[in-house]
């Protein structure tokens, strides 16, 4: 008999309690949206961001790639697929709702960003460059899910995180990962 590895138990966990961690995914979400929206402090100390990211968003995407991967029913794959392509619109829809909300409160343009801005609004453009890259992975992914060449969404993306923050070498990265489909 096998081994179970943790990403066996993480598979069975998810399968069993499915309903009960999509709920706390969104109460996280929630809770972490709204610390970005009153205290950019400590959200940066913490990586408040970061944790939304890959706690949220980027472990649930892992979980249906892997399980797509491994799946050798054709039926199962279709639809852990299409759970897939959902959550993805639901990460880019959340992102772009917390974008509009991120200039609203702190009063900053990415599209007009100059020098300037208080502490506050600083990293509010941070945060915002961070944004643009996951929202480009989103994109990148739900490209790959859907087995097509449409980098343009991600593209975007990447390169507005780039105007954002020019010397972070991420946004080069994500672009040159592009360049390899």
């Amino acid at each position: 008999m096998r081994k179970k590895n943790s990403l066996d138990v993480l598979y069975e966990c998810f399968e069993e309690h499915h309903t009960e961690i999509i709920h706390l995914r969104q109460e996280l979400a929630c809770v972490v949206s709204c610390g970005m929206m009153y205290d950019p402090d400590i959200c940066q100390d913490l990586q408040a961001e970061s944790v939304l990211w890959k706690n949220v968003f980027y472990l649930l995407i892992q979980y249906y790639r892997n399980s797509i991967t491994n799946s050798n029913s054709d039926s199962v794959k279709a639809t852990l697929s299409q759970q897939l392509e959902e959550h993805l619109g639901e990460g880019i829809s959340f992102y772009n709702m917390l974008i509009r909300q991120i200039q609203k409160r702190y009063k900053v343009n990415y599209k007009h960003h100059t020098t300037g801005h208080n502490r506050s609004q600083v990293l509010a453009l941070l945060l915002l460059h961070k944004l643009f890259l996951w929202i480009g992975d989103l994109y990148r992914y739900l490209s790959q899910t859907r087995d097509t060449d449409e980098w343009g969404q991600a593209r975007n993306y990447y390169l507005l995180a780039q105007t954002l923050a020019p010397r972070n070498p991420r946004p080069y990265h994500q672009l040159a990962l592009l360049g390899k489909y």
